[in-house]
């Protein structure tokens, strides 16, 4: 029998927020992809706050899993959540941002993640811990049902046209 209590919290984001700092504390570094949108906001937000000393910030490595092609001032930009919630609040915190507004963000993406993640032995970029939501319509990591890039087999990062919505992911 261990002698370790396990606590667990009746709010599903901070259970989520003791898990993340559980995992970033067992490794040198801690690969993290997150989402956008409203999910992530409270996890963000206990982190930064609540957890704030227990989190070992200076192994995190946060990367931009989705992003709407919209301008940089953009309300509906997910960079902005993110830096606000998270970014704004860890100075020092290492992040990489997709710049949607460049022609080639897709490539110049997939290039810091080949350049910055090991392998995974299935090709991709190794991740430690990928933390996505899922849009009203069934869309996840700006992956909409139906939609082109869901058949890309190669690339970790592509453009993507959302059915039915005007703005490029």
């Amino acid at each position: 029998m261990s002698d370790k209590h396990v606590h667990v919290s009746n709010n599903p984001a901070r259970a989520l927020a003791e898990q993340f700092v559980e995992l970033a504390s067992g490794t040198s570094q801690f690969n993290v992809a997150v989402s956008g949108g409203s999910t992530p906001r409270e996890l963000f937000r206990i982190l930064a706050t609540d957890l704030f000393d227990e989190v070992p910030w200076d192994r995190i490595r946060l990367y931009q899993v989705d992003e709407r092609c919209v301008p940089p001032d953009d309300e509906r930009l997910n960079w902005r959540m993110i830096r606000a919630e998270l970014l704004d609040r860890i100075p020092g915190l290492w992040a990489a941002r997709m710049e949607v507004e460049r022609p080639d963000a897709d490539t110049a993406y997939e290039a810091i993640m080949r350049r910055e993640l090991p392998p995974s032995e299935l090709g991709p970029p190794h991740l430690d811990l990928v933390l996505l939501g899922m849009g009203p319509d069934g869309h996840t990591a700006s992956l909409f049902p139906n939609s082109p890039a869901l058949e890309e087999k190669e690339r970790p990062v592509v453009f993507n046209e959302a059915p039915g919505i005007a703005t490029r992911r």
